[in-house]
């Protein structure tokens, strides 16, 4: 029966805090529904204080619970029960230490450099920082992008920030997007085309060479209260990457920039939204 109990269960149930010992035993609960520890040896390539200490701990967290004293017997809560109670746990501790951070945070003893330039790599890790810049954003955003990280923004779209979007998309539906949700007066909104992009750029001299080269579907510049800056260049790559900077010559530059790029597009064109 052991070999019921697969490697990527208890990986799984270790993920969510439990120990080597405690997910087998409580894996082996699971598959026998009832046993005593000895039941459990039987099955198990543990020794025979590590099933009782798991049984034991098992109990205390609320995964398993003694249906009989003579003989003892355990028997686990249902594995729907388990894993909400251990995600449950894993979500209090993470409130709770993020609370605890965020007042360390408040203390620090030594301040980073605003020089400081930041590699952000997964697109996991790039969606967190776009939403925590965004969450704690008090007076502007301006923001160059491609439409796959609008859903983003939506937070934000009933803010009284002020809020320049540059949104890169032959997407009607996103443009549609654009047009219900981001409506207040302090928004400035221009949709860019694919065409668009080749009409401006494809001017350029050796523009045709490079063309290839580029992935608008990744490009993102977001500036957050002239203060803080995360870009992620438009090329093509099986590990998204971000930079992410406060250094304030960086995002005066690139706030230049992108006023000029969209003066640009906006030559001959309305805002659309």
């Amino acid at each position: 029966m052991k070999h019921l109990i697969t490697t990527t269960l208890l990986n799984s149930l270790k993920s969510l805090g439990l120990t080597d010992f405690q997910a087998k035993v409580y894996a082996a609960l699971v598959l026998l529904d009832q046993a005593q520890a000895k039941e459990l040896l039987d099955i198990l390539d543990i020794s025979k204080p590590s099933v009782y200490a798991g049984l034991e701990s098992l109990e205390g967290i609320g995964l398993a619970m003694k249906i009989c004293t003579k003989p003892t017997i355990y028997q686990a809560i249902a594995p729907e029960m388990g894993i909400k109670l251990l995600i449950n746990k894993h979500v209090e501790a993470g409130e709770m230490s993020l609370k605890e951070l965020r007042e360390l945070e408040k203390e620090k003893i030594r301040e980073a450099s605003s020089d400081s330039f930041w590699a952000i790599y997964g697109k996991s890790t790039i969606a967190y920082k776009l939403d925590d810049m965004l969450a704690n954003a008090t007076t502007s955003i301006n923001c160059s992008m491609s439409g796959v990280y609008l859903h983003h923004f939506l937070k934000v779209s009933q803010s009284d920030l002020d809020v320049h979007l540059m949104v890169m998309t032959d997407d009607a539906d996103i443009a549609t997007m654009l047009r219900t949700q981001f409506t207040k007066s302090n928004f400035k909104i221009q949709i860019v085309t694919t065409k668009m992009i080749r009409e401006k750029l494809g001017k350029m001299p050796g523009f045709s060479e490079f063309e290839g080269l580029f992935s608008h579907d990744n490009f993102l510049d977001l500036i957050v209260d002239d203060r803080e800056i995360l870009t992620i260049p438009p090329v093509d790559a099986n590990f998204q990457t971000g930079i992410y900077s406060s250094n304030k010559k960086i995002v005066l530059f690139s706030k230049l920039k992108n006023r000029q790029v969209w003066e640009d597009f906006m030559k001959g064109h309305e805002p659309e939204v």
